[in-house]
């Protein structure tokens, strides 16, 4: 049986592909772009990387072996880890282990590298493209130099200009604000009225008498409106890292199990649509260590999930 051939079709489908027992192929998108000497166009293109602390099993590979074998997936799921057992022997026998036409694992440096070869880097979208040479005009450099001075001579005239309105509409508000303030001063001081002392005197105790008199007020504090701000965050996102406790063909199977994992003490998150499967994370860490070593944890109080880490790229 082809098993390669499925984890091709994982990739390009849903661009991650978890070979149990053995580690996770991540396919990320390439844009266009230039080489390091800009002499060629690339077209848009993928990334391959190995992740062998991704082993634990999902179910997604040998759920679409069985669909398309028409075999139990238990029968399946024994043809994986005999593929699995096989590419283990060769890596550390020091052969390449292949996967078809998506390239090989290797041992270097005591870890498993994935090398990718042929046309397993193209994605669908780019089939047909290839290369573009970009040719530059020999005076394209000379005729570019005079616009090119041209503008920065612009730009330092703008910047001049700027800075003398600047500083003269400072100079203005400082003349606006110095002169009035001492003609106001002489003018109040003229409107200030004069008394004499005994009737002064009089207004002061009749003011006491009256705020004795008066009762006092007290000062109600202001009642401030409740903030009513709600933060919504959307799962999956690409910055955490989610325990996956289970992926179903069914939408209704994937609410059941969040129902029954929150009774069961649990804070389920689902994700929906990834692929083929609705996902249902237990949890959610920033860093894949977290998230690895907390299915480490799940697995031997929880043996009837299979606990796997997922990560949107």
């Amino acid at each position: 049986m082809d098993i390669p051939y499925y984890i091709s079709e994982l990739l390009d489908d849903q661009d991650y592909a978890v070979i149990p027992g053995l580690g996770a192929l991540l396919a990320s998108y390439r844009p266009a772009g230039f080489t390091k000497d800009k002499s060629f166009l690339l077209p848009p293109s993928r990334s391959i990387a190995f992740y062998p602390e991704m082993k634990s099993n999902d179910g997604v590979l040998a759920g679409i072996i069985a669909h398309d074998q028409k075999i139990p997936l238990s029968q399946a799921s024994r043809l994986l880890e005999k593929f699995t057992s096989d590419l283990l022997f060769r890596i550390e026998k020091g052969e390449k282990a292949p996967l078809g036409t998506l390239g090989h694992l290797s041992l270097e440096a005591g870890e498993i590298r994935f090398t990718p070869e042929g046309d397993s880097l193209q994605i669908p979208e780019a089939y047909g493209l290839t290369p573009v040479a970009v040719k530059k005009s020999a005076n394209q450099a000379g005729f570019n130099a005079p616009l090119r001075e041209q503008t920065i001579k612009r730009r330092k005239n703008a910047r001049a200009l700027a800075g003398l309105f600047l500083l003269l509409a400072i100079v203005a508000v400082v003349v606006w604000v110095i002169i009035p303030s001492g003609k106001h001063r002489e003018s109040v001081v003229s409107q200030v009225p004069a008394y004499d002392s005994q009737p002064a005197k009089e207004t002061v105790i009749t003011m006491v008498a009256e705020s004795i008199n008066q009762p006092k007020a007290t000062a109600q504090p202001e009642k401030s409106s409740p903030d009513t701000t709600v933060v919504l965050h959307g799962h999956p996102r690409k910055e955490l890292f989610y325990t996956i406790g289970g992926s179903f063909l069914s939408e209704q199977n994937a609410h059941k199990y969040t129902g029954k994992m929150k009774a069961r003490g649990f804070h389920p998150i689902p994700l929906g649509k990834v692929g083929n499967y609705y996902l249902v994370a237990l949890d959610t860490f920033f860093t894949a260590g977290e998230a690895f070593k907390a299915a480490d944890q799940y697995a031997p109080v929880h043996r009837t999930t299979e606990i796997w880490v997922y990560h949107q790229k």
